[in-house]
């Protein structure tokens, strides 16, 4: 498989409504081998409110500042709580517009939830590894402290380098997906992307269409960083970052 790594560089902040806001993490960018440029990173609501249907919107630019394309995606976590995070991925399938790619400008927003979800799910870590492929595998179980059955238990991570910058997503179900009252059940999930060899550590969070996490670990191994990009913390009820990618 043959990637093209991609490293932001050029970050400009829009204003935000007072202190409630959304903020965008940090975000990366690669070609994979299909030639589709993705687009990933972690979004946090920073509003006193849950909101849901939290949606990522890309607008891509070529090196002339002309718009080539839009592409969309979604919060890996359907509801947000106030101050939670959630890793998301953007993927532009048109591989010609890929390869014109040279910056973006991402808008997120969101609906006011309308059901909240009570905290019973508990991510218990597992041994993270490197296969001989390169691909990171991020394990453990999930425990159901509620009083009914978690359905469709989906479980999301997102990897960091040394400096807490997303390197990558990844996402998945529970095995198995439903998960009865006082029960566990596994999940893995293998991260492909280019940069995911380069994980320092990562956070898993969780959801069925019931329940919510109760909290959100953090796993850590040792290896060595080769690629970075550059990130900041901006936000705003609809926030917009604009950045720019090269290869690597």
């Amino acid at each position: 498989m043959i990637y093209i790594a991609m490293a932001s560089l050029l970050l400009i902040p829009v204003s935000a409504f007072g202190e409630e806001e959304w903020v965008l993490i940090s975000d990366a960018s690669y070609i994979d081998e299909f030639g589709f440029l993705h687009i990933v990173g972690e979004v946090q609501n920073n509003f006193t409110t849950s909101w849901e249907f939290v949606e990522i919107r890309a607008t891509i630019y070529d090196a002339s500042g002309t718009a080539v394309s839009i592409a969309n995606g979604f919060a890996d976590i359907s509801v947000l709580r106030p101050a939670e995070r959630s890793s998301f991925e953007v993927v532009l399938e048109n591989a010609d517009q890929s390869s014109k790619a040279d910056n973006y400008r991402l808008l997120v927003n969101g609906e006011h939830a309308v059901i909240e979800k009570n905290a019973v799910l508990e991510v218990i870590e597992g041994d993270n590894f490197i296969d001989e492929l390169g691909f990171y595998h991020v394990i453990g179980e999930i425990r159901n402290s509620g009083t009914a059955t978690a359905t469709a238990v989906e479980v999301s991570a997102a990897l960091y380098d040394e400096q807490r910058k997303v390197l990558a997503t990844v996402r998945g179900l529970a095995i198995p997906p439903d998960i009865a009252a006082g029960q566990s059940a596994a999940y893995e999930l293998v991260a492909t992307a280019p940069l995911a060899i380069n994980t320092h550590s990562t956070s898993v969070n969780v959801e069925s269409e019931e329940y919510a996490n109760v909290v959100i670990p953090e796993f850590h191994i040792v290896t060595l960083v080769l690629i970075s990009s550059i990130a900041g913390i901006i936000g705003l009820s609809t926030v917009l970052r604009t950045r720019r990618a090269i290869d690597c």
